[in-house]
């Protein structure tokens, strides 16, 4: 078994703690050697650096999608509903969506079921 261990420190003491802790981790005795770690950028070291940079070189982009209501809102909306008006009026909305539960929704209406659930709350 290999077992590599970045030990940051020059200390004689902390070598010798290494060694007594891999010689019991492995049963057998083991070679602590202090030598430079190499760094070595892994993939997703340069996948990071690459998004930094295109996040610093682009400017943000509109996907059209900032304005699209989420699941989350649909829930958090008829929650409001149910608070205000009863659990009948939440099931109300739905019913009229053709839909038992939250979740059945398309996403595409969500913006209808907003409005739907706003007008029942004025």
């Amino acid at each position: 078994m290999d077992l590599y261990i970045k030990l940051n420190t020059e200390k004689e003491e902390d070598l010798k703690a290494l060694k007594s802790l891999t010689d019991k981790l492995t049963g057998e005795s083991t070679a602590v050697i202090a030598a430079p770690w190499p760094e070595i950028p892994t993939e997703k070291d340069s996948e990071k650096e690459e998004k930094a940079s295109d996040i610093e070189e682009k400017p943000q982009e509109r996907t059209g999608n900032e304005d699209k209501y989420t699941i989350d809102d649909i829930r958090k909306y008829l929650i409001e509903l149910k608070n205000a008006k009863g659990k009948e009026a939440a099931k109300a909305v739905l019913t009229e969506f053709a839909v038992s539960k939250a979740t059945d929704l398309p996403e595409d209406r969500f913006a209808e079921v907003v409005e739907r659930i706003a007008k029942e709350l004025n």
